[in-house]
């Protein structure tokens, strides 16, 4: 299981553009998109969380997860 630096687990969400690597927060609430990209399906999702050829999302936002940084994954 892999984990944001806030232990947050990293893991393949929906939205209505499609599936993203994103964490949830403690009440099951979307927290942080990671990737930059959307997916066609949960399986090219899943097999860029695992192979890591994701782009990492810069965004204001993931500011929550990371804390001072804006990346969530370093």
């Amino acid at each position: 299981m892999k984990k944001c630096v806030k232990n947050c687990e990293v893991k393949v969400l929906r939205s209505n553009a499609g599936y993203y690597i994103g964490t949830l927060d403690e009440d099951g609430f979307p927290n942080c998109r990671l990737s930059e990209e959307y997916f066609n399906t949960p399986e090219e999702a899943k097999a860029a969380l695992d192979t890591k050829s994701f782009t990492e999302r810069i965004a204001l936002e993931n500011e929550f997860c990371r804390g001072e940084k804006i990346r969530c994954l370093l």
